[in-house]
């Protein structure tokens, strides 16, 4: 029971101790995309304590630069250098590594695959690989 007691009371001081802390930004990890219209992006996300993300990428053939930020819920927005905006939702975060497909209308929104008129494979950490990406794209 004292046992329990000290664990308890440890991890409780443990937690405040964390979010007392500032946020503090991790070390970047890669990030790739791929569209369905042969768009290939790379560069960075950097991760936060709190959960949340900043990120930019470029884009390879034509040297648009896209940059944005998430939430805790790996919810967000990206701004690019030629004017496209793009909402942003990475399922399962977080983590350090993964990939999705994101499904797009032409305006930047998220839709459903039924009225996507583009497709975006991404992924991060590990699967931050053009070949992976591509083979995810119908």
């Amino acid at each position: 029971m004292f046992t329990k007691f000290i664990t308890a009371s440890l991890g409780v001081s443990a937690m405040f101790a964390l979010s007392a802390c500032a946020t503090m930004e991790l070390s970047g990890i890669p990030i790739t995309s791929v569209s369905s219209t042969g768009n290939v992006m790379q560069g960075e996300i950097t991760p936060r304590t709190d959960f949340t993300s900043s990120f930019a990428l470029t884009e390879e053939e034509t040297g648009v630069v896209c940059q944005g930020q998430t939430g805790a819920n790996g919810q967000g927005n990206m701004s690019c250098t030629d004017g496209r905006n793009y909402e942003i939702h990475i399922p399962d975060y977080p983590g350090f590594n993964g990939s999705y497909v994101a499904t797009y209308d032409q305006n930047g929104s998220l839709v459903g695959a039924n009225d996507a008129t583009e497709l975006v494979a991404v992924g991060y950490g590990d699967d931050s690989d053009i070949g992976l990406l591509t083979g995810m794209l119908p």
